[in-house]
């Protein structure tokens, strides 16, 4: 009697569970989502120069603090330019912004905050 009873609830729930659980997989309509190569790396991009502008103004704050020389403060600075510069220029080439449009931006965004 335990048997027909574990064998009922078997079929009852686990077949249509296992069913509604699987049907995706089954299902044609799935459509799954591609990820546009070009869209991430510009993603990656944006991020990037976002960090570094941050780390340009810690520069910036720990040179004013004291905290750096003249001369390491000149090399970090030319190196974060260099990296900006960079990073901007694969960002037009993706893009299709200038640079010129780029630094109007950043300083919009500056003003706003």
């Amino acid at each position: 009697m335990v048997m027909f009873f574990t064998i009922l609830w078997v079929v009852l729930l686990g077949l249509p569970l296992s069913v509604y659980l699987a049907l995706p997989l089954w299902s044609r309509q799935i459509q799954t989502r591609v990820v546009d190569v070009a869209e991430s790396r510009l993603r990656v991009l944006i991020l990037e120069r976002e960090q570094n502008y941050s780390a340009l103004l810690d520069l910036d704050e720990d040179y004013e603090t004291g905290k750096l020389s003249q001369e390491d403060y000149q090399t970090l600075r030319r190196q974060l330019f260099e990296e900006i510069a960079a990073v901007i220029a694969e960002i037009e080439t993706a893009e299709g912004t200038s640079l010129k449009e780029e630094i109007e931006n950043y300083k919009k965004r500056k003003q706003e905050t």
